[in-house]
């Protein structure tokens, strides 16, 4: 995998749309419609830009929910899933239909799930959707949290 350009990735709480979300795989993901926070830790209907370097873009709604480790009932992975859209405006318009889906396990291994393999990006905005890894929170910024709440709630499986 290329190195990541970390400096110009902007953690999902404070991006604004056309801001670079993550670079993986030489492909800038670009945040083009916020997410709506949800219940249990989840973002929903948000809809990104994969831009490559050759200067091909896609378009794709996005959903994230993200678990919490060592926790009783909760799973034990980070869940990410999203279809292909024609305009960032259709983000949210149509349940279902989800075409691709990653199952990031707390222990490392990923599951691939969906009629299409998951782009190779989906991981690392995974990561900063659910604020692990590299965008994991610090005690200096975690009010800002979206996904934090005072008593979370057993996610429904």
């Amino acid at each position: 995998m290329p190195q990541q350009d970390q400096a110009r990735e902007t953690p999902v709480n404070e991006a604004q749309p056309g801001d670079v979300l993550v670079t993986a795989d030489n492909t800038d993901v670009v945040l083009t419609k916020a997410f709506k926070p949800g219940i249990p830790n989840g973002l929903y209907d948000g809809a990104v830009s994969a831009k490559s370097a050759t200067g091909e873009t896609n378009h794709y709604e996005v959903n994230a929910i993200c678990s919490m480790p060592d926790l009783p009932g909760w799973p034990d992975y980070d869940n990410i899933y999203g279809k292909s859209i024609q305009s960032p405006s259709e983000a949210g318009r149509d349940g279902g239909n989800t075409e691709w889906q990653l199952l990031i396990k707390f222990k490392g291994e990923t599951i691939s799930k969906g009629k299409q393999k998951a782009p190779a990006w989906a991981e690392r905005l995974a990561q900063n959707l659910c604020r692990k890894g590299d965008f994991k929170e610090t005690t200096a910024n975690k009010d800002k949290s979206t996904l934090e709440s005072k008593s979370p709630q057993k996610p429904a499986i």
